[in-house]
């Protein structure tokens, strides 16, 4: 069995992550029209400008809770290179379920709960929103070095009664991201997509 990364393993791999989704996502939507970016393969199923602006969402939600987290977190207890950050950060409940549905490939989709619902009129130019927003996951990355990632517990924005760690938190957001890169590749994939 493979052993987990310490936290400074964990933000080491999901920078790498993370500074490579630009490139991605580019070489992906660079090519595309709009009317290639807004086009459904079916009525209930997203465009590639939906994915991307469903990951806006999510980040709107996310990215204010992981940094107060962080914030009450370093006021409480200072950001040093501490046992508590070389140690291997375990996995709470709420994050295993959601790392479990933000996998990449999953038998059936799974319907994105309200709060996380892209607006129903897509923006063409959401995924270069998308890019500029990795700039700010980098500075949370940054600013989480040195917390104990897995005692810094924030709520989810579906209930405050669902708590993740930080270091959860991080992973499921990276994860998310990646899974629906896939699924705009696969909408320019789909039967029908238009050439131009």
């Amino acid at each position: 069995m493979a052993q987990r990364a310490t936290e400074a393993e964990l933000l080491d791999q999901l920078t790498a992550d993370v500074e490579g989704f630009p490139a991605a996502v580019r070489a992906l939507v660079d090519p595309l029209s709009a009317a290639q970016r807004l086009w459904r393969p079916g009525p209930e199923r997203w465009s590639v400008a939906d994915c991307f602006e469903h990951l806006l969402v999510t980040a709107d939600q996310y990215h204010p809770r992981i940094r107060r987290a962080l914030e009450e977190a370093a006021r409480k207890r200072p950001p040093e290179a501490s046992a508590a950050y070389r140690r291997r950060p375990g996995t709470t409940l709420v994050g295993r379920m959601l790392l479990a549905g933000v996998r990449e490939k999953v038998g059936r989709p799974l319907p994105a709960p309200k709060v996380f619902a892209p607006p129903s009129i897509a923006d063409p130019e959401a995924p270069e929103h998308f890019i500029a927003r990795q700039e700010e996951l980098l500075a949370l990355l940054r600013d989480a070095r040195g917390q104990d990632l897995h005692r810094t517990r924030l709520s989810t924005p579906v209930s405050r009664w669902l708590r993740l760690s930080v270091a959860d938190a991080l992973r499921v957001i990276v994860r998310h991201q990646r899974r629906h890169l896939g699924q705009a590749r696969r909408v320019t994939e789909a039967a029908g997509f238009p050439a131009a």
